[in-house]
């Protein structure tokens, strides 16, 4: 059961990532190695698809990609 759990709130947090992608700027993009076709393109991914930096995102740019999107979190809950 936790293992399910776990990949349930993976997959939401997954969800949430690719959506705030589509609330960073050019300047955003350009910093973590994305177009914004790119950033479209994970967006619109289904959460039950593939990980972090799998999907339409190269590897090298997904921890980046995530960074920012959480940097954005910290700045919305401020």
């Amino acid at each position: 059961m936790n293992t399910w759990l776990g990949s349930v709130r993976i997959r939401l947090q997954l969800a949430r990532t690719r959506a705030q992608l589509l609330n960073l700027t050019e300047a955003q993009l350009r910093d973590v190695g994305l177009t914004r076709e790119q950033a479209w393109r994970e967006a619109s991914t289904p959460p039950w698809r593939g990980v972090p930096g799998r999907a339409n995102v190269p590897r090298q740019n997904a921890k980046a990609a995530h960074q920012a999107v959480n940097a954005g979190h910290a700045i919305d809950a401020a």
